[in-house]
C-alpha cells in the first residue's frame, strides 16, 4: 500500500496533535487500555494515517515520554539560567511533578516498564540524573541552605527507595500520587535544610495547593 504524501508542515502539526492526544489518554486510562484505534478516532483520522506517523504503539509512547522529559528539563534549565538557588529550583521541580502526577493514573506509571524501548530510555535518564544530583545538592551547602553534614548519596538512595516502595506496595490505592509525593519528598528536603534553607523552602512552597 503506497504511503500518503503530506507536506512537512502538516506532518509536524499532525504529529503534535497525536502526541497531545496520546499522552492525555495514556495518563488518564493507562497505556494498555488505550488502543491506536482510540487515538485515531479521537482525532478523526484513519488508523492508516496514524501508522504513517508512528509505526507502532510503543514508538508513540516513547515519543510521549521523551516530550515529557524534554519539557521537564527545559523548565529545570530555565530555573538554573535565571540564577535561582537550589531550593528555588527544587520548588520548581515540585510544582511541575505534582501537577503532572495529579493528572495521571498510577496505572500509567506501572505500565511504563513493560515497554522495553521506554524502560531503557527512563533508566538511561535516571542514571544521568543520579550522577548530577549529588553535585546539585552540594551546591546548596555552598549557598548556606543545606546542612554540611548531610551525605547526599544516602539521601538519593533513600528517595529512590521511597519511590520503589510506593509503586511496589501500590500505596497510591490509598492516597493520590501527588499527596504521596509531597509528603515523602518534602520530609527529606526539610531534613537537609539549615534555618536559612527552611525559611526559603516555606516561602517557595507555601502557595502550592495540595
Amino acid at each position: 500500500m503506497p504511503k500518503i504524501n503530506y507536506s512537512a508542515d502538516y506532518r509536524l502539526r499532525l504529529r503534535a496533535r497525536i502526541l497531545n492526544t496520546a499522552v492525555s489518554s495514556f495518563r488518564q486510562r493507562g497505556i494498555k487500555a488505550v488502543k491506536m484505534d482510540d487515538i485515531a478516532n479521537s482525532l478523526s483520522i484513519s488508523k492508516r494515517t496514524l501508522y504513517e506517523i508512528f509505526h507502532k504503539k510503543e514508538d508513540l509512547l516513547y515519543e510521549c515520554v521523551k516530550v515529557y522529559h524534554e519539557s521537564f528539563m527545559k523548565r529545570l534549565r530555565e530555573a538554573i539560567d535565571n540564577g535561582k538557588n537550589v531550593i528555588e529550583i527544587i520548588a520548581e521541580i515540585y510544582k511541575f511533578q505534582m501537577k503532572e502526577s495529579s493528572l495521571s493514573s498510577p496505572v500509567f506509571y506501572e505500565e511504563l516498564s513493560k515497554y522495553p524501548q521506554v524502560d531503557a530510555y527512563l533508566k538511561k535518564n535516571y542514571e544521568e540524573r543520579k550522577l548530577k544530583s549529588v553535585d546539585f545538592l552540594r551546591k546548596g551547602v555552598k549557598e548556606g541552605i543545606f546542612r554540611p553534614d548531610i551525605n547526599f548519596d544516602i539521601v538519593n538512595r533513600i528517595a529512590n527507595a521511597n519511590t520503589e516502595y510506593v509503586m511496589r506496595s501500590k500505596l497510591y490505592n490509598l492516597y493520590p500520587l501527588y499527596v504521596i509525593f509531597w509528603n515523602a519528598q518534602l520530609l527529606l528536603v526539610r531534613g537537609m535544610c539549615t534555618e536559612k534553607g527552611l525559611k526559603i523552602l516555606d516561602e517557595q512552597l507555601g502557595g502550592i495547593e495540595r
